[in-house]
């Protein structure tokens, strides 16, 4: 049934699935090999969103080396013209999943992913520039490159320029939320409100020293929930991207919606 959903539903439906049966919501049990297979159809079905929550979450599975099949998937659809299969082949290769790191590789799909058209492809790229992996380091190139696509609108491109490299959204969806314990605690705190629906959102920053800063873009309006809300994403387990084998400087962005019963 669960499977017959993702189908259905495409590559969306399939990374909701995978995200909870990992983490054991939506009254699905917690089955970390049921995920793995949705994200492996996810991929199949987007190679771009879906190849990089399957990595995501491959790490946090302790499965860090995805199949050979994996690689050479994305390698045919980034050939066929497939931006989105080029960035998930530049991930791939940047973070080591198909054995050793390989930065000269990644950056050559990072290329070619900006060339057909994928801003994250780009920003990829620049960012590799811009810190010498996998490419000939060219700041003045790379900041020309980001601060463009920055003025676009492409936040990912701003933080670059910051010293920040910000996970794809795809990392949300991998990322478990806090326990059901705590979202229960603060929950009970927010009915007071009388709003059927709580929509909150925040940014967890990890450093390279690995300390921890949260933003409260959106609170829940009170005081002691947001408090609690902090508290409970600080103590989250965090997979801290690297680039070249190196940690950078991170940020993952959450969007929490609190349903009242």
């Amino acid at each position: 049934m669960i499977i017959d959903t993702c189908e259905r539903g495409g590559s969306t439906a399939c990374l909701e699935l995978a995200r909870a049966q990992r983490h054991g919501l939506h009254g699905l049990n917690e089955n970390e090999t049921a995920s793995l297979v949705l994200l492996q159809r996810a991929c199949e079905l987007s190679p771009g969103e879906g190849c990089s929550s399957l990595m995501a979450e491959s790490v946090l599975s302790g499965q860090p080396f995805l199949p050979a099949t994996t690689r050479v998937f994305l390698d045919e659809r980034c050939q066929e013209g497939n931006a989105g299969a080029c960035r998930s082949l530049g991930v791939m290769l940047d973070g080591g999943h198909s054995g050793a790191v390989d930065a000269a590789a990644a950056y050559a799909a990072f290329r070619r992913a900006c060339e057909l058209g994928s801003e994250g492809g780009c920003v990829h790229k620049a960012t590799s520039q811009l810190l010498g992996i996998g490419a000939e380091k060219d700041e003045v190139s790379a900041r020309a490159v980001l601060q463009g696509l920055c003025s676009e609108g492409t936040q990912s491109a701003c933080e670059a320029l910051k010293g920040i490299y910000i996970p794809t959204s795809e990392f949300i969806l991998t990322t478990p939320g806090p326990d059901r314990e705590t979202l229960g605690r603060i929950g009970r705190m927010l009915r007071t409100l009388g709003e059927p629906v709580i929509r909150v959102q925040v940014r967890l920053c990890v450093d390279v020293d690995g300390s921890a800063r949260i933003d409260l873009g959106k609170g829940t309006g009170i005081a002691e929930a947001d408090a609690a809300l902090i508290e409970a994403l600080l103590a989250l387990p965090y997979v801290h991207p690297t680039r070249g084998g190196t940690p950078v400087h991170s940020c993952l962005k959450y969007k929490l919606n609190f349903r009242m019963q």
